[in-house]
């Protein structure tokens, strides 16, 4: 019998399991094999574990058929919740301003939502270059058949916008911040700056970033409205590709 395993792992194992008493089992856990040998009445084990080369997953094992691996889900709705907040905050940073935020809210709050916005655009940019390394090492599954030559364009030109807005947007705002001359927080923590103080510098970059967030706006426009339209029109299967479920 001990020949009909080629692994030298697997020999020593059937040699063990042949040379102790019958209260050992052999559990099969994949490729993994583990022996339990009971030690006392009172059901205390002491464990020999064995590997036989279980492999590193791939490329393939991480990224099912039909939709991306599960690094990538999570990081795309934690990216998602988190630019919807920020984006809130900058929502009322420009309808009601500074001094406007105070007079209704209390600088306690004020401040808070100033820190807060900050904290997470430092980890949308984190995030989005982690996000960027997987997608370049993990790729994406390849389009549904039921997309028009129309939508593959459309789809994939939103999709790369985003991610260069989404890099984009923290940056100018960080830049913009340092050059204001205002802490670039993140929690309870200041960032390096990066850049020194220029007040007509940082105008200009709080302007890119006003606009760049627009931008994100419209972009996640067009890709929730597409995905509802997958979702709930066409039914074709494009959710499943990001879903966490199912």
């Amino acid at each position: 019998m001990e020949e009909a395993f080629s692994s030298p792992w697997l020999q020593r194992g059937w040699r063990l399991l042949n040379a102790v008493p019958p209260s050992i089992s052999l559990i099969f856990k994949g490729i993994t094999y583990e022996i339990r040998i009971s030690e006392d009445s009172q059901g205390d084990e002491r464990r020999a574990r064995f590997d036989c080369g279980t492999p590193r997953p791939s490329k393939e094992r991480l990224m099912q058929e039909d939709r991306y691996s599960l690094p990538q889900r999570v990081l795309h709705w934690g990216i998602a919740g988190l630019v919807a907040l920020a984006l809130a905050a900058g929502i009322l940073f420009f309808v009601f301003g500074f001094s406007g935020l105070q007079d209704t809210f209390g600088g306690a709050v004020t401040n808070a939502l100033y820190k807060y916005h900050k904290t997470a655009g430092v980890l949308v940019l984190g995030l989005m270059i982690l996000r960027v390394v997987l997608r370049l090492r993990l790729g994406a599954p390849p389009k549904l058949e039921s997309l028009t030559p129309q939508e593959r364009i459309l789809s994939t030109a939103v999709q790369h916008l985003l991610y260069l807005a989404l890099i984009a947007l923290p940056v100018f705002g960080w830049l913009a911040t340092a050059a204001g001359g205002f802490p670039v927080e993140f929690f309870n923590w200041t960032l390096p700056g990066l850049i020194g103080k220029d007040k007509a510098l940082s105008e200009i970059l709080f302007t890119l970033h006003g606009l760049t967030a627009l931008a994100v706006m419209l972009l996640l426009g067009l890709h929730i409205a597409g995905a509802l339209r997958h979702w709930l029109i066409k039914r074709d299967g494009v959710m499943r590709r990001m879903s966490l479920f199912g």
